[in-house]
């Protein structure tokens, strides 16, 4: 199998980005960060108190919401601006030849759509927008591989 990069583009992302997108709740990640941040100021001196438990709760709240905002985000940027495999856009020509050029761009817009839906539906069961978008879709899911990596990038899980 060809290297995963070329298959699939979206793992050219920061590696932040790859491993806070990767974790269902970034959250907790950047609450630690505040917390460790909070206590090496108090160690050096810029703090003159330790903040209190009501203020710690809170800082941890704001960042936990902004976290999760910014990976909802850049989620929803992924599905809609990170390059699909080559190999599906030929595997949908193969397979429905009297797709025109345009029409093979509104399948692929109705597969974003897919994912985007999937993305909002909180695991809920979201339904094909068309039997050509679950053609290509099918295609996708053959390659497991850069399935898994499209699907962990674009919705978390």
């Amino acid at each position: 199998m060809p290297a995963i990069k070329k298959i699939v583009p979206v793992l050219q992302l920061a590696l932040w980005r790859r491993w806070a997108l990767r974790y269902p709740s970034p959250a907790l990640w950047l609450c630690a960060l505040a917390w460790i941040g909070a206590e090496i100021a108090v160690r050096a001196g810029a703090l003159t108190a330790r903040p209190t438990s009501q203020q710690a709760a809170g800082v941890g709240a704001i960042l936990a919401l902004l976290a999760c905002l910014w990976a909802r985000r850049e989620r929803e940027r992924l599905v809609r601006e990170a390059a699909l495999p080559q190999f599906l856009k030929r595997k949908l020509r193969e397979a429905h030849p009297h797709l025109s050029g345009k029409d093979c761009e509104l399948v692929e817009r109705g597969f974003r759509q897919f994912f985007l839906a999937c993305l909002r539906s909180k695991g809920q069961f979201v339904a094909m927008p068309s039997r050509v978008v679950d053609s290509m879709w099918h295609e996708f899911i053959l390659h497991t591989s850069a399935y898994r990596q499209w699907c962990q990038q674009a919705l978390g899980r």
